[in-house]
């Protein structure tokens, strides 16, 4: 079943996606995944490249999707959107947008558009054209020059003083910070976030029932409409441990593929059409998890005559009030996730062979 589900996948892929090639310059789209991957050759087209300790010392003139635990960039590239453990970036792009632990943009970086930023640690240097949003618990700033508006949402932030921002600085009033005096600053204002700000009781009760009902509402019209759909997984509840299988997979693979196909000329129709399926996979995974629990849950203490919408209301609220609990409701989450995905997966492969 899986050579029947994914191989065809990686086929169009291997097909679509060049073979790397060692040179100096490469004229075409390039991929460089490994454990310990070094790019010191220039990119004539967009990249990916992904893999433990990533360097990259070159010229990309395209798009670049970079995945690493650890990534040292000393390069230049068109756009960038990286995601990584750790980054250490001393090179240029128009527009970046980085997720990571930690974030280290060195006094040599520039950025000639807008750059938005996601992580843990970030500390700032180097020459900013335009806008820069950065979100994190802590942020430092210092000999840097920006263009644009500058928007900081953080539990900490510094800024020291030859830091010089031509336009605009707002920061979320709730941060501790330790601001220069002398720094340049342009116009300064502050906003309020949600940062620490703790729903109360009720609010959380309406916004947990508003999510609920939304659930079953999608529940009720894909009961009503695909009722094939739920005959094919009340029949196979013994199975769970396999379609938790394929959702495992499934969760790996999908976007892996989605995001090669978007950065390929032919494949970008179908990776979007891939993304869109996947993201519409995991929202609606708690459905057919639901149905499933409630059907097991129907078999071991109700034992009278099914009734099917009634099962499926009762498991789906279950799953949901457990997805919510406090420490374990990620596990619930993650596991949810990996049997609804994978039992749609599973049923879908399943009747395409069949028929």
């Amino acid at each position: 079943m899986f050579k029947k589900i994914f191989l065809p996948l990686i086929m169009l892929l291997i097909l679509l996606i060049p073979n790397q090639v060692n040179a100096d310059e490469i004229n075409k789209f390039d991929t460089a995944l490994g454990n310990n991957i070094v790019v010191d050759y220039n990119i004539n087209g967009s990249s990916l490249i992904g893999g433990n300790d990533v360097i990259i010392s070159s010229s990309i003139d395209g798009a670049s999707l970079i995945g690493a635990n650890n990534l040292t960039y000393n390069a230049s590239s068109e756009y960038a959107l990286i995601l990584a453990n750790n980054i250490s970036f001393t090179g240029s792009a128009k527009d970046a947008f980085m997720f990571a632990n930690t974030v280290n943009i060195n006094a040599n970086s520039k950025i000639t558009r807008d750059i938005i930023i996601y992580a843990n640690t970030v500390n700032i240097e180097g020459d900013f054209a335009r806008n820069v949003t950065i979100n994190a618990n802590t942020i430092k700033i210092n000999n840097a020059q920006f263009g644009g508006k500058v928007k900081l949402t953080a539990k900490n932030i510094e800024i020291e003083d030859n830091v010089m921002i031509s336009s605009e600085l707002s920061y979320n009033e709730e941060a501790n910070t330790n601001i220069s005096q002398i720094a340049n600053l342009g116009i300064t204002s502050t906003f309020k976030s949600e940062l620490g700000i703790e729903p109360t009781i009720i609010e959380k009760i309406y916004s947990n029932a508003s999510i609920l009902i939304s659930l079953l509402l999608v529940f009720t019209a894909l009961f009503y409409i695909i009722p094939v759909l739920f005959n094919k997984i009340n029949k196979d509840t013994k199975d769970i441990v396999k379609h938790m299988g394929y959702g495992l997979v499934s969760l790996i693979i999908l976007p892996i593929i989605a995001i090669i196909l978007c950065l390929t000329v032919f494949g970008m129709p179908l990776g979007l059409l891939l993304l869109a399926i996947y993201i519409i996979l995991l929202l609606i995974s708690i459905i057919p998890t639901g149905y499933i629990v409630g059907n097991i849950i129907w078999n071991k203490f109700i034992k009278t005559k099914k009734r099917k919408y009634i099962m499926g209301i009762m498991g789906t609220t279950i799953v949901y009030i457990l997805c919510q609990l406090p420490y374990v409701g990620g596990v619930f989450v993650f596991l949810t996730i990996l049997l609804g995905m994978g039992s749609i997966i599973e049923l879908f492969f399943h009747k395409r062979i069949k028929d």
